[in-house]
């Protein structure tokens, strides 16, 4: 009896730990994603406003939609991955001792399958993610080619070895997932997706330093004619701020999240609901944050009003040519004609596609 107890102890804390994890992390994720239900709600509402049937608002509606959709699915299957643990481990009882019954709760072969599909539906996630990006920080440079190739390369990279994974896992029947012993075609499937993911955080990386680019080139031509003011108190600069700051946090969380699951072996649990939710809020947020500012104030221009400056243009759409030009508006002699852009965004031009 006193044996029997003591083979029962150790598998009850391997099921209460196991438990208070999972249950602990399914909190969070749906905390996530009763704020993330808020963001949805006012992206699309300011979508509809904005008026949708222009190229950019669908591709921003549909690309939002798409990631709810995918949030919504990956946090259910978190959660129904949670209620078949504890239901193999605690509840059916005809299945074996407690120790047959938490192995089965670990080796179950449909939740095996359901978090072979939460890798493959978290990586349409972050390859709708980064196209956002990729269009963002494309429009925020003028549409300029050099920016908008070397994004596109990188997103492509992302895109392949995404799809290669995905193809790869259905092809072998996530064979991954429900084989001890891998196969040469499931390391194949392991290395694309080992890729994959890495790829994406350069592509935000390049995407936060070209951001970060436009606020130093903003802040430089701002100090040679002395217009720091303008630049502490412009929303456009906080914007563009803002971006970069969610940029580099959510970055930072990808990188934390990879590296975790290199370091420790991995055990799909719950635990990764957090950053699946963490990605698709990611450009939802940046949208609605953008949109209210530019509420705040829409026709605010970041200009050089102390000399009557008008220097080019860089926004999330084509130059608002119905705003009136300054009569007595001259060029100035401290700037050359080909001077850089990304140095003047509009809270009219930054809304208009964001």
């Amino acid at each position: 009896m006193a044996t029997s107890q003591q083979d029962t102890d150790p598998a009850l804390q391997r099921i209460g730990s196991g438990i208070i994890r999972d249950v602990a992390s399914i909190v969070a994720a749906s905390v996530l994603y009763g704020i993330y239900l808020i963001l949805i709600f006012f992206s699309v509402i300011g979508l509809l406003k904005k008026g949708w049937k222009g190229r950019a608002s669908l591709f921003q509606l549909v690309a939002t939609v798409a990631l709810f959709v995918i949030a919504s699915f990956l946090w259910a299957e978190n959660f129904g991955v949670l209620v078949k643990r504890i239901q193999f481990a605690l509840i059916d009882t005809t299945l074996g001792n407690i120790d047959e019954q938490l192995d089965l709760a670990n080796e179950d072969t449909v939740t095996k399958r359901l978090r072979a599909m939460n890798d493959v539906m978290f990586v349409f996630e972050y390859i709708i993610g980064d196209l956002l990006i990729v269009w963002r920080v494309w429009i925020l440079y003028s549409r300029a080619t050099i920016v908008g190739l070397s994004l596109v390369i990188l997103w492509l990279a992302v895109f392949v070895t995404g799809m290669g994974f995905v193809i790869c896992d259905i092809k072998t029947n996530f064979a991954r997932f429900l084989d001890q012993v891998l196969s040469p075609h499931s390391g194949t499937c392991i290395n694309l997706g080992s890729s994959s993911w890495p790829l994406s955080l350069v592509l935000n990386l390049v995407a936060t330093v070209m951001l970060g680019r436009i606020i130093w080139m903003r802040r430089n031509a701002f100090r040679r004619i002395g217009g720091r003011q303008i630049v502490r108190t412009s929303r456009v600069d906080r914007v563009l701020s803002i971006l970069v700051a969610a940029s580099t946090v959510y970055m930072i969380l990808g990188v934390v999240e990879y590296m975790t699951e290199i370091i420790v072996v991995r055990c799909m649990t719950t635990s990764q609901g957090n950053t699946h939710t963490i990605q698709a809020m990611y450009p939802t947020a940046v949208f609605v944050f953008v949109l209210k500012e530019g509420q705040l104030s829409s026709h605010e221009v970041a200009s050089f009003n102390v000399s009557n400056i008008r220097l080019p243009s860089t926004a999330f759409t084509r130059p608002n040519r119905g705003l009136p030009e300054r009569p007595d508006s001259t060029p100035s002699t401290d700037f050359k004609p080909d001077q850089p852009k990304g140095i003047m965004v509009t809270m009219d031009e930054v809304v208009a596609d964001v």
